[in-house]
């Protein structure tokens, strides 16, 4: 074994530390070598023995006769590690203290010279920015019986682009350490327990222990363990732990340091891309999709020829392999021609599952032939923690894409999810390449067929209104036939105020309506009716039968005031619950079908807006039967809602009746979210009529006659082409054999409405 002198920088200062080479600690240490010890282990003893005692080795200079101390060196290597000990293991021997190395291994100069230097991860910094920390470790070892305190230190060598991992194990085992006068106190409680949130603490602690005063005798052992594999999955974890895609340049160096520092190669090109799907979709941080052969080159080749699908291939991943073994070479010929285009002589590309599910992608590709089997073969410890900061990567962006799209849009239904994600990418892909004028794209869908809804309560107004008089009429009354029993007493004179306000109040009610006192009503009934009661209920303290009587109006007064006790109220919640439930359904019908925008909301009762069209899912394809399809599920669904409201009237405190009414547009309308009110509108003035109809049908009245279009019992279709009318007759004839609307229906013509004319309609009735 050739030895040479190096040096190793273990922030070591031993200019005031006493130190002496010597083997009297090895001698030592051999003779109490037991007679259990292994054969070997006794042979090797004896033979050590014999070439100190022939060489004189007390009288050798260790810098003058370096040749005779080399099998001593040897031995000794063995002897205090394992006797299966490999001469690959870079190793030195050095002094006491171990800043001066006197011997070192080939393979350690090698490393050396290319760089040898401590690995700056977070704890390796702070253990070695504790000078003498090595030292302070073994006296307390030795002294105080502590070896607590947690200490790695591990170093990194660069080869011709790739790193390898060591950690240096320091062996102590021939180091004789002597104390002069008595050991100083310390906080043992503190150092063992490891209470020290940082080292400077420690450094602070460690301050009692004077090392001028110990003196070191011996040598010492350096050996670095190769740590490859253990510090790439630490690289890989620290990455997943602060998982960040800003800085897209620096985590792709990193990624591409570990992928050479597991091939050992530096002229292949390596490529990591986790990915997520959606609506077949493949989506990803746009910029760096664009370097990969598979998710850059050959994708927008699949987008533009029928010859290759990537979405056929993303929907079964499976590794795809060129030049590296003959029989496992891919057959398809189109992605071949690209890596022959490309000058790729091997590629290998690995798909990424975590818990089953494709998150990601590697590409590994040479243009020298320099990729093989057994390169291939060594990524494969490796892919679960690649997987995983996959898988990591993903939810980073699926978070960083819904942060952009809440702060941007609204809550986005599925069927347009991957149109907004699209956007999301792309400007988050300008962020990041700190684009000045980054914005967003519009988002537009053109051609696409409307679909429109509504149910109303049946003069909803005049029943609320009819309702609330009723209650508080017979409040009121109960108020004064009260106020006028109290005033024949006389302690009661001064209530007259109130009897005024009993009839203000009833004034409010006949003479100007509800709707207009509203607030007046309220603040009488929340305000002035509790003050009068409070005043007059001490007074009646003998009175049981006005007392009872006051408690009553007093619960009264709160059950009116509270909405959840108006029985209009009550009854209308039940039937907007029973609307929206019955729209529920009929959503989930219409996206079976196909999927498509659908959208409900409040008016006077319940509507629904709902878009279908190529451009909202152009990975299926439209058809124009879907249209029929969907108005009969529409006029099938307003029928339900006539069923149900019966039922549902003969349970509530006040019976109400719905109105159905349904628009069927057969022209292609565009379009597009607006950003200042988070949610979708009409493109375009010609549009714009659509909406004008929408919003003024509901009040429409037949042509010639003051009767309204929209009756209890019946559904309303109202058309604005002829040429559609005959469609749905062919839905109507078929719904009639189910037996669920008369056969006799109505066929209406309109009267104009502001702005809007021929608008004509068909009125079924509901069996």
């Amino acid at each position: 074994m050739p030895f040479k002198n190096i040096h190793i920088d273990l922030n070591i200062d031993s200019s005031d530390i006493q130190q002496e080479f010597s083997l009297s600690p090895v001698i030592a240490k051999i003779k109490t070598i037991s007679e259990d010890a292994s054969y070997g282990t006794k042979l090797l003893a004896k033979e050590l023995l014999h070439i100190i005692e022939e060489n004189h080795v007390e009288n050798l200079s260790v810098k003058k006769d370096s040749e005779k101390f080399k099998p001593i060196f040897e031995i000794i290597s063995n002897l205090s590690g394992d006797i299966n000990f490999s001469t690959e293991e870079p190793i030195a021997f050095g002094f006491p203290v171990p800043d001066k190395l006197i011997f070192s291994s080939s393979n350690l100069q090698e490393l050396s010279a290319n760089g040898l230097k401590f690995y700056e991860g977070e704890t390796n910094c702070d253990t070695i920015n504790t000078k003498n920390l090595i030292l302070y470790n073994l006296i307390l070892e030795r002294f105080y019986g502590i070896n607590s305190i947690e200490t790695d230190y591990i170093f990194e060598s660069s080869f011709a682009g790739y790193t390898k991992y060591y950690e240096l194990k320091i062996d102590f085992s021939f180091v004789d350490i002597q104390y002069q006068g008595t050991l100083p106190k310390i906080d043992l409680a503190a150092i063992r327990d490891n209470k020290f949130h940082s080292y400077d603490a420690l450094n602070d602690a460690l301050a009692g222990i004077d090392l001028s005063k110990f003196k070191f005798e011996g040598l010492s052992i350096l050996r670095f363990k190769n740590r490859d594999k253990e510090f790439i999955i630490k690289r890989l974890q620290d990455i997943i732990k602060n998982v960040n895609i800003k800085n897209k340049e620096s985590l792709k160096e990193e990624l591409n340091s570990i992928f050479r520092s597991i091939i050992h190669k530096n002229d292949l090109d390596f490529f990591f891309l986790p990915i997520f799907e959606l609506s077949g979709f493949p989506i990803s941080e746009n910029e760096y999709a664009k370097k990969s052969i598979l998710l850059g080159e050959y994708m927008n080749h699949s987008i533009a020829c029928s010859l290759c699908s990537i979405y056929s291939y993303l929907s079964e991943p499976i590794i795809w392999s060129y030049g590296i073994d003959q029989d496992l070479n891919i057959n398809d010929q189109v992605f071949i021609q690209i890596l022959k285009d490309n000058g790729i002589t091997n590629y290998l590309g690995i798909p990424l599952f975590h818990t089953d599910r494709f998150v990601g992608f590697i590409e590994i590709y040479s243009k020298h032939n320099n990729f093989d089997k057994n390169d291939a073969l060594k990524l494969k410890p490796y892919l679960p923690h690649f997987a995983q900061l996959s898988n990591d990567f993903v939810a980073y962006l699926k978070n960083q894409l819904n942060n952009i799209i809440l702060q941007n849009y609204t809550s986005i239904q599925p069927a347009l999810q991957w149109r907004f994600n699209e956007v999301a990418v792309s400007y988050f892909s300008q962020l990041n390449s700190n684009k000045e004028t980054a914005k967003l794209d519009k988002i537009i869908f053109k051609d696409v067929y409307p679909i429109y809804g509504a149910v109303d309560i049946k003069d909803s107004t005049r029943i609320r209104n009819a309702a609330q008089k009723q209650t508080l009429l017979h409040h009121l009354e109960s108020l004064k036939q009260l106020y006028e029993e109290l005033i024949t007493h006389q302690d009661f004179d001064y209530l007259h105020c109130y009897g005024q306000n009993i009839e203000n109040a009833y004034q409010c009610i006949h003479d100007k309506g509800i709707e207009k006192n509203i607030v007046n009503l309220r603040t009488f009934l929340e305000k002035k009716v509790p003050i009068f009661l409070a005043e007059i209920k001490p007074k009646l303290e003998d009175n049981v039968k006005l007392l009872i009587t006051i408690d009553e109006i007093e619960r009264n007064n709160t059950l009116i005031l509270d909405p959840n006790n108006d029985p209009f109220e009550k009854s209308l919640r039940a039937f907007t619950q029973m609307i929206k439930s019955e729209y529920d359904d009929l959503n989930k019908q219409l996206q079976s079908i196909f999927p498509c925008y659908f959208e409900t909301f409040r008016t006077d009762g319940v509507e629904y807006d709902a878009y279908i069209g190529q451009s909202i899912t152009p990975t299926s394809t439209f058809r124009d039967e879907i249209l029929h399809e969907m108005c009969k599920h529409q006029i099938l669904s307003m029928i339900r809602v006539v069923q149900k409201a019966r039922t549902l009237s003969t349970d509530l405190p006040l019976p109400l009746k719905t109105t159905q009414l349904l628009f069927v547009h057969p022209e292609k309308i565009s379009i597009s979210f607006r950003e200042d009110e988070k949610r979708f509108d009409v493109e375009g003035g010609y549009n714009i009529r659509y909406q004008i109809i929408k919003k003024r049908i509901d009040k429409a009245l037949i042509e010639n006659t003051k009767e309204r279009l929209v009756q209890p019992e019946t559904i309303a279709i109202v058309f604005s082409n002829e040429y559609i009318k005959d469609d749905i007759q062919k839905i109507l004839e078929e719904i009639i054999l189910s037996g669920l609307i008369e056969k006799d229906y109505e066929f209406l013509t309109l009267e104009e409405l502001q702005g809007v004319s021929e608008l004509r309609a068909i009125r079924v009735k509901v069996i």
